[in-house]
């Protein structure tokens, strides 16, 4: 239980940390709006720490690896729709909605290649003819 509470944890900071290193770094004065190129920008960028985020999860958890990645999904999702509801002001409602759905997916991407990786070796142990 505390491995996989340990795993979605360690799974969500990569993301986090990463975004928030991103807009520290773009924008150190919270009242400036991103531009759309930025923030498409952006999507990608946590496209890829979404990736990363979802593998270290399945890499941590050992088991279940795209479940424990949709927990980090549903916690992004919940956050997201708070997001919404009190920045809707500061950003374009296309733009929470994609950054919703990009990590999302990128998540469950993250943990379903993790599995993969880790199906592989045990697939290729077994030879045909062998019990």
């Amino acid at each position: 239980m505390l491995r996989s509470i340990g795993a979605v944890v360690a799974g969500y900071l990569v993301i986090a940390i990463a975004i928030m290193v991103l807009f520290f770094i773009a924008f150190p004065d919270r009242n400036v709006v991103p531009s759309q190129g930025f923030m498409l920008f952006s999507l990608v960028y946590g496209f890829i720490f979404g990736v990363l985020g979802g593998y270290v999860c399945g890499l941590i958890a050992g088991q279940s690896e795209v479940k424990h990645a949709a927990a980090i999904a549903v916690i992004g999702i919940i956050l997201s729709l708070v997001s919404m509801a009190f920045a809707a002001a500061k950003e374009p409602m296309w733009y929470q909605l994609a950054n919703m759905v990009v990590l999302t997916a990128a998540v469950l991407i993250g943990g379903w290649l993790r599995a993969c990786q880790k199906s592989k070796p045990a697939a290729a142990a077994q030879t045909p003819g062998q019990p």
